[in-house]
């Protein structure tokens, strides 16, 4: 599997946690890597204001400012988005569906 990234720095320990030759999906790769911190737990009320595999993405807690990516590991069919104060983003590019988390 192809794999490309934009500021890796700011990801962390996570591209350690990545094989791009396992199968299973890149959220579940960080779910197991990070097994210490309590895994990828499902964060519920951010909205995905706009992004795809070619425009930078933007979410939003009602609470909380909107918050702008500024990091992205990509695949043909699926990305992870890092945004300020650990907040990650998996997206499937082929059907949509997301799932946000703080890995910190």
């Amino acid at each position: 599997m192809a794999m490309s990234a934009i500021n890796i720095e700011a990801f962390g320990m996570i591209p350690y946690w990545i094989d791009r030759y396992q199968e299973d999906p890149l959220w579940f790769q960080v779910h197991e890597g990070y097994a210490h911190g309590g895994g990828w737990r499902d964060f519920e009320g951010f909205e995905v204001l706009q992004g795809d595999a070619e425009t930078p993405h933007e979410i939003q807690d009602p609470e909380d400012p909107v918050y702008e990516e500024i990091g992205r590991i990509q695949t043909e069919q699926e990305v992870l988005i890092m945004f300020p104060h650990s907040w990650v983003l998996w997206q499937n590019l082929k059907d949509g569906n997301t799932k946000i988390a703080r890995i910190d």
